[in-house]
């Protein structure tokens, strides 16, 4: 996943997972109490784990590439295009002609096609660059990390991270269901009965 700067737009977020976990609360990132060690160290992973088990369907982008290079040492057939730095998880790779082959590098997308289109997922900067239920989830996960740490509480951290893994399979469920809902304001049908 690409870098975050914590700065203290993310320090309500934190806050909300340390209220979970005990009576800490954090004035900034940088008070130099243990609290403030485990959360500047558990913020990104939880972040990172909420980014790793969503799909993020609802706010992904699509975006064509721009030609990085021919010189890809994969062939003379072969163009790389640069990735959005901003990119976290790729979703989907269209290229032009279709279906033709393509390689994922650290730094670029590599691929025998002339046009390389993604649909990718953006990392936030803030929080409110984040859907409101992965913001939750993001709590909730922070959280169960900081509980046996921060809150010297095991059954506590089982507790929490079981409800972190059903925020999971309810928000995928709900994902899926929405996918496949009729759309009824483009349906004749609905057009015609209303």
């Amino acid at each position: 996943m690409a870098e975050i700067n914590y700065s203290n737009q993310w320090l309500s977020l934190a806050n909300s997972a340390l209220a979970m976990v005990s009576s800490k609360q954090l004035e900034s990132f940088d008070d130099g109490d243990s609290a403030a060690s485990f959360v500047n160290t558990m913020l990104p992973t939880a972040i990172e784990a909420v980014y790793s088990d969503l799909p993020f369907d609802d706010i992904s982008i699509i975006e064509e590439l721009p030609v990085l290079t021919t010189d890809t040492h994969l062939g003379d057939d072969w163009l790389a295009f640069q990735k959005p730095e901003a990119m976290t998880k790729l979703r989907e790779v269209i290229t032009d002609p279709a279906d033709s082959p393509w390689r994922l590098f650290r730094d670029f997308i590599a691929a025998e096609a002339d046009t390389v289109i993604i649909r990718y997922v953006s990392k936030p900067k803030t929080p409110d660059d984040m859907p409101a239920y992965a913001r939750t989830m993001a709590v909730l996960k922070l959280a169960a990390l900081l509980a046996g740490p921060v809150g010297h509480n095991e059954t506590l951290q089982q507790t929490l991270e079981s409800q972190y893994q059903n925020q999971i399979s309810s928000t995928l469920a709900f994902q899926a269901q929405s996918r496949n809902q009729p759309d009824y304001a483009s349906s004749a049908r609905w057009a015609d009965e209303h």
